[in-house]
């Protein structure tokens, strides 16, 4: 891996948000989240948490109503214990000198309405008028950083995005999954140390365990003598 100064330089964006690397978690549908309330739970604290080393954390796509989460264990940020669940995800993420946007989600001809079956009440094809409201929902849940943010994830290898920042052709690149095996991933970039191995798919999403989840060790970085 080769060296990449401009990937680890802060980033002053507009809004007075300051990027301390230019290196971001893309938003990674995990399907963890509980199946019937909809809230996040404790592995996903530190989920988040142990990625904070990143410039800007984009959560996975939170719903903005029941009738607009098509996707089964996804997490939504319209319910007061919703809200409350996320405030100990954005704590974490704060307490490691971190940065999370807040993704809002709604589905609409993405989902299925297969999902009604399962009690979504899913309607892909009714255009319903919503408000302001759940973005200040995600506010409330203690996430001042941001709820909205243009991103282009394009498969990018560290080589790619370090050349990318440099021509001024990005000012941030998000990585998707190799975020998921490499919780440390920016400090890895700074150590130039090689990134583990993308996970198996099995492990990407759909599961009540941490197994594939929060089972990814930091690289260890001998000190030279």
């Amino acid at each position: 891996m080769a060296a990449t100064p401009q990937l680890l330089t802060p980033f002053a964006a507009a809004g007075g948000i300051t990027y301390k690397n230019r290196i971001g978690l893309a938003p990674l549908t995990r399907a963890r989240a509980d199946a019937v309330t909809g809230c996040v739970k404790d592995m996903h604290v530190e989920y988040y948490g142990e990625r904070a080393s990143s410039g800007l954390i984009f959560s996975e796509g939170a719903g903005i109503s029941r009738r607009g989460l098509g996707w089964y264990s996804a997490p939504g940020i319209y319910t007061a214990e919703q809200v409350e669940a996320w405030k100990p995800v954005t704590a974490a993420v704060h307490k490691n000198n971190g940065l999370i946007f807040c993704q809002l989600w709604h589905m609409g001809r993405a989902g299925h309405e297969v999902l009604d079956g399962v009690g979504f009440g899913f309607h892909e094809k009714t255009a319903v008028p919503y408000s302001l409201e759940k973005a200040r929902a995600a506010i409330a849940a203690g996430n001042p950083d941001g709820t909205t943010a243009l991103a282009g994830n394009a498969g990018y290898t560290v080589d790619a995005a370090e050349t990318a920042i440099a021509e001024g052709r990005a000012d941030i690149i998000t990585f998707g999954r190799p975020y998921i095996s490499n919780p440390d991933l920016a400090e890895r970039v700074r150590d130039n140390v090689p990134l583990a191995a993308d996970p198996p798919y099995a492990h990407w999403w759909g599961s009540d365990s941490v197994e594939g989840y929060l089972t990814y060790p930091r690289a260890t970085v001998k000190a030279n003598a």
